[in-house]
């Protein structure tokens, strides 16, 4: 069963600001679901999506 993470563990896990955390969760790549007002992402997809962000980051 897949694990969702909130807006909050997102911040803590990148050790950065709500606001800024917001901001990247609402980036049109970035693997969220919006149910209601909730903003859930998916543990795998967010893990998928670091992955790729410092491969750019590293390899250029």
């Amino acid at each position: 069963m897949e694990k969702y993470l909130t807006v909050k563990e997102v911040a803590e896990i990148l050790r950065m600001g709500k606001t800024m955390a917001y901001e990247l969760v609402n980036k049109p790549d970035f693997p969220s679901v919006k149910i209601g007002k909730k903003i859930l992402i998916p543990e795998s997809e967010f893990e998928r999506f670091m992955k790729r962000y410092w491969y750019k980051q590293y390899t250029m």
